[in-house]
């Protein structure tokens, strides 16, 4: 088994701050035993569907099933899917009063259909996504950083701060600001740490290892 090659912490049970694109993650299960007549494609007969938290959402409901006091921070949109996001928190015990509204945009919703083939596993036979892909508008994205600088100063010390993936974020005018929020954190006593997924694992790193690597950038 390959060793890490920075020892790290998780943070401990506690007031944890999770900033990050909001996700909604679909699943469809079902068998698919026919190819459609209409193109070369599997035809999956649906038989149930559940929703889940995802993105910075999963990152906040996995710190919560350690029984952190969890507080998110993000943008969803102002649709079904969003209410759905809304939701979910509330069913998980998760503070969502720092999620903004952006009506032009929609909540990103990735759906994953897994389907029963020939009675093998299921497994995935397609994902779709809704998303924008755009930034944020300076405003709302400013809106965001400013909320998240008020929570640190406030908690200051007693809260730690996990930066999940943050892509709808314009990286020339914000993440700068997220950088130096990182910094401010640590400077006021915060835990800091950037979770990024990777190609076959998650990565979790402290801030102030993330901050220098990605200076610059």
């Amino acid at each position: 088994m390959a060793t890490p090659k920075e020892p790290f912490d998780l943070p401990a049970p506690g007031r944890v701050l999770v900033v990050g694109d909001i996700m909604l993650d679909r699943y469809t299960w079902g068998h698919a035993d026919r190819v459609s007549p209409e193109a070369p494609v599997l035809v999956m007969r649906a038989e149930s569907c559940d929703v889940r938290l995802g993105g910075a959402g999963a990152v906040a409901a996995l710190l919560r099933g350690l029984d952190a006091d969890v507080l998110l921070a993000g943008v969803i949109g102002e649709d079904h899917e969003g209410e759905t996001v809304r939701r979910l928190l509330d069913e998980a015990g998760i503070d969502g009063r720092m999620l903004l509204t952006d009506p032009a945009r929609p909540t990103t919703l990735k759906e994953r259909f897994l389907a029963h083939v020939e009675q093998r596993q299921p497994h995935q036979i397609l994902r779709v996504d809704h998303e924008q892909t755009q930034a944020l508008t300076p405003d709302l994205a400013d809106q965001l950083a400013t909320a998240v600088e008020r929570e640190l100063k406030r908690k200051r010390g007693r809260v730690s701060f996990v930066r999940s993936t943050l892509r709808a974020v314009p990286a020339n005018e914000t993440r700068p600001l997220f950088r130096a929020l990182f910094t401010r954190g640590g400077s006021a006593g915060c835990r800091c740490w950037s979770i990024r997924r990777g190609s076959a694992t998650t990565r979790v790193t402290r801030a102030r290892h993330w901050s220098s690597r990605t200076a610059g950038k």
